[in-house]
């Protein structure tokens, strides 16, 4: 069961009222003259994913997303009860796992690459999926899909490509929400 409630905050105070929650946090916004739907996923008060989504399909991740709906003051919250973390992960069941890896929070330059794990291609990049991107982000994702071949962290990745971290996190977080990668 579910605990939703509506707030009427901005999103920094919200997200300090927030922490070591596990929560989905949802907005209604218009940009552009367009409807969107906002959406951001904490655990135990980390940000690990945030999506703007429009009507017709097209959908801003990362940090880009962050940036839009961070102005919004008025927030649905859905909180994740705790009896609800024990039905799911019983802890006899599953072998512990790390978490997953914040968008927003900046890893220290001496990582030890063996803590994360390679990416794997679950299928096909369609082109067509990218026709609305600019031409930099296509890019950028056609690069980043290029480079996961199961063997190589996102760690390995951002070593490797000479991009920003935030262009390759989002890539990722974009090619993990089209369920290309895992």
């Amino acid at each position: 069961m579910r605990n939703q409630k509506t707030y009427f905050l901005d999103l920094q105070t919200l997200l300090m009222y927030l922490v070591d929650q596990s929560c989905e946090l949802t907005t209604e916004l218009k940009l552009s003259g367009n409807a969107a739907r906002g959406s951001l996923i904490l655990k135990e008060g980390k940000i690990v994913s945030c999506t703007i989504s429009f009507q017709n399909g097209y959908q801003i991740v990362g940090e880009q997303a962050y940036n839009l709906i961070a102005t919004s003051t008025q927030w649905q919250v859905e909180l994740e009860k705790p009896e609800e973390k024990k039905k799911k992960f019983p802890p006899a069941q599953f072998s512990p796992q790390l978490s997953p890896e914040p968008f927003l929070e900046v890893s220290p330059s001496s990582v030890n690459h063996s803590l994360y794990p390679p990416l794997r291609q679950k299928g096909a990049l369609d082109l067509a999926l990218l026709q609305n991107l600019p031409i930099k982000e296509r890019l950028i994702l056609r690069s980043v899909f290029a480079m996961i071949n199961g063997q190589r962290s996102n760690e390995e990745i951002k070593a490797q490509l000479h991009l920003s971290s935030r262009d390759i996190d989002d890539a990722l977080a974009r090619l993990h929400i089209l369920n290309l990668i895992e």
